[in-house]
């Protein structure tokens, strides 16, 4: 019966439907292979890295690697969750985050609901937050970022890096003015780490009455790379605070954009010699892109400017014409289409 089924099928489809219905059951056949290979990739892997080692550290880098394997390495992870050492407990939480399969819902909530260590609550929260989408969960992390303990307000700012939602992202914006130097960089790699989804965010405070959150906004802005920030980042080349100011100058830096380069060459101007500098090591790393406004830079009347565009040509071009512009110029013109 099956096959009279089939030679029905068979002529009542086209030759291409039946090699995509034989290509399938090949893709499935290919796709269970791989699954049991890598299931005894891990149980090998099982055998040969234990989570009851005696070393903390190669318990943590024995979870990294059960982290790699996904979904099927679930059970571990929540074994090592038990772990009596709290950063082990944690990498393993923070791995069971990342996988985010739902399996570990269910214990990761009774950790959140009743574990006394907080960054382990946190990190569970974290994940309750992320796979179950939570908005209780995302309260605990965010109020981690009130504690009085800065490795804890440090933890939730890196946590909240892996849940990147809306209020996530307004939190973590929240604590780049932190007093603590580390909660600051864990708030701004997570930003980072969110990508294009926290750009809004981070143009907003680049408008912050706090310098050194103008400065780190700028930072993050141009790790991101996002065209949409060149302009609001321009704003900070006339910002009062020379810090910011680099800043500015080294996210432009990070954007590829034809844009940027005339206010980066204007930037050597500046009257602080740190943003000077900058402004000249940014324009060598744009190599061709630069060289004809700074050939336009060494017709300026102050000797500086003049000595900085000279440098950045020598050392973009490997020609030395000092800060003659009638040479430079005849160079150029000779070589520009090469």
């Amino acid at each position: 019966m099956k096959t009279t089924k089939f030679i029905i099928i068979a002529v009542l489809l086209p030759l291409a439907a039946l090699e995509a219905i034989a290509q399938e059951g090949k893709s499935d056949e290919e796709e269970a292979k791989r699954l049991i290979q890598k299931k005894a990739e891990l149980a090998k892997y099982a055998l040969t890295n234990s989570l009851d080692h005696p070393d903390v550290e190669a318990r943590l880098k024995t979870v990294r690697g059960f982290e790699d394997f996904g979904a099927i390495a679930v059970d571990y992870l929540l074994k090592a969750v038990k772990d009596d050492q709290p950063k082990v407990c944690r990498a393993a939480i923070m791995a069971l985050t990342r996988i985010g399969d739902k399996k570990a819902v269910k214990p990761l909530r009774k950790i959140w609901k009743e574990e006394n260590n907080k960054s382990i609550r946190i990190a569970a929260a974290c994940a309750i937050a992320k796979i179950a989408q939570e908005e209780k969960a995302l309260t605990t992390v965010i109020s981690g970022l009130k504690d009085e303990e800065p490795a804890i307000r440090t933890f939730a700012a890196e946590a909240l890096g892996e849940v990147g939602c809306d209020k996530a992202i307004s939190a973590l914006v929240g604590v780049l003015g932190d007093e603590d130097n580390s909660v600051q960089d864990a708030a701004a790699a997570s930003l980072v780490k969110i990508d294009r989804p926290a750009v809004r965010a981070l143009v907003g405070a680049l408008e912050n009455e706090k310098a050194k959150v103008r400065r780190i906004a700028a930072k993050a802005l141009g790790a991101i790379g996002d065209r949409k920030a060149i302009k609001p980042i321009l704003g900070l080349l006339d910002d009062e605070v020379a810090e910011v100011r680099v800043a500015a100058v080294v996210a432009l830096g990070e954007i590829p954009d034809e844009k940027i380069v005339k206010p980066v060459v204007d930037a050597l101007k500046d009257k602080d010699e740190k943003v000077r500098r900058c402004a000249r090591e940014v324009l060598v790393k744009m190599r061709e892109a630069a060289i004809e406004p700074l050939i336009k830079m060494l017709g300026e009347n102050d000797i500086v400017t003049r000595f900085n565009a000279a440098d950045a040509l020598e050392r973009i071009t490997e020609k030395d014409f000092g800060i003659d512009q009638d040479k430079w110029k005849a160079w150029y013109e000779k070589n520009k289409d090469k």
